[in-house]
């Protein structure tokens, strides 16, 4: 979506902007599909956590080791 990237791209560094291109190319829909249900998952989680960031630090660390699988 043209729009929601303009709006989105200013935060992030030129090479960011990059790698998130180059990652969007090669990304399936069930992989998007995948990452959001683990989050969601997560922000569920935040509820019920003594530490209330825990629960998304882990979801963004275990999507990341299944992406550089």
């Amino acid at each position: 979506n043209p729009a929601l990237e303009e709006e989105v791209m200013p935060f992030f560094s030129d090479m960011q902007v990059t790698a998130l291109r180059a990652q969007r190319e090669q990304a399936t829909v069930q992989e998007f599909h995948d990452i959001l249900e683990r989050l969601m998952r997560a922000q569920n989680e935040i509820k019920y956590a003594s530490i209330p960031q825990l629960p998304l630090e882990l979801a963004t660390v275990e999507i990341l080791q299944r992406m550089a699988e």
